[in-house]
């Protein structure tokens, strides 16, 4: 990615700009109980969808690192985030220095390249992010897992059974044609673990690991999350400070560039 036109300020800069950028959103549809299984699983859903519910806004600074087959990067950052829609991110140099600023209000994601002093704007459901990693995170994917949310993709179906490896269960998304569209991994006490998003010919496409959590104003908050997705792809958030439901301006989510 380095050195490339038209594109954010290369590795970790292209990066985050890029985990930001979406594919569609994840809203749900009813979910049709089949059996004794599909109600269990409507059951367990509902409460999956509850989980921080009243978690509406959040701050936080912490650490991000990335690795592939060809690169390993890390830097740190902060951000500002109101569910569903609206994020500000910034990432720093070692020195502390902002190297990047992304800015989304829920139609446009504005990112402003500091080495390059450029200004990069799309939509917010423009999807870019497949072009840079290859992991096919939605900007509604980041904002829900950095309020502690459990993201869930559109289905029309949903069923549990025992997992395959170990205690706990799996809870399968299923679209209107059978296929999955994520797989939701419990363990024996039904805390989520991890989730599994597939792509539309129903190939794995990326999984988020629920690494680490902490207990803040009442709320299960992030302290460590891991995407993964085909190959030794691997992106780690670890979380070190994190405020619960602070009020944050509109004109957060937009970007204003220093002249």
């Amino acid at each position: 990615m380095k050195n490339q036109r038209h594109r954010p300020a290369c590795g970790v800069l292209a990066l985050m700009a890029g985990i930001l950028f979406c594919l569609p959103s994840c809203s749900q549809l009813a979910v049709r109980p089949t059996g004794i299984a599909g109600q269990a699983a409507g059951d367990w859903l509902a409460v999956i969808r509850s989980r921080g519910s009243g978690l509406k806004t959040s701050k936080g600074i912490g650490r991000f690192s990335f690795r592939d087959a060809r690169r390993r990067q890390s830097a740190r950052f902060a951000w500002a985030a109101q569910y569903p829609s609206k994020i500000r991110l910034q990432v720093f140099t070692v020195t502390g220095q902002p190297q990047l600023i992304l800015a989304a209000d829920g139609a446009y994601v504005q990112v402003f390249s500091v080495p390059e002093n450029r200004v990069y704007r799309k939509s917010a459901g423009d999807p870019l992010l497949q072009k840079i990693i290859d992991l096919p995170v939605s900007l509604e994917d980041v904002i829900q897992l950095l309020l502690g949310r459990i993201p869930l993709r559109p289905y029309l179906r949903a069923d549990v059974r025992p997992a395959a490896a170990g205690k706990g269960w799996v809870i399968r998304l299923k679209k209107s044609w059978g296929s999955i569209g994520e797989e939701i991994y419990l363990d024996a006490q039904r805390r989520v673990q991890r989730l599994q998003f597939f792509s539309l010919s129903g190939k794995p496409a990326y999984g988020v690991r629920l690494a680490e959590s902490r207990r803040i104003g009442g709320f299960d908050t992030p302290r460590r999350l891991v995407l993964t997705g085909p190959g030794p792809k691997y992106i780690q958030l670890v979380v070190e400070r994190f405020w619960v439901n602070p009020e944050i301006p509109p004109a957060v989510f937009r970007l204003k560039v220093p002249a």
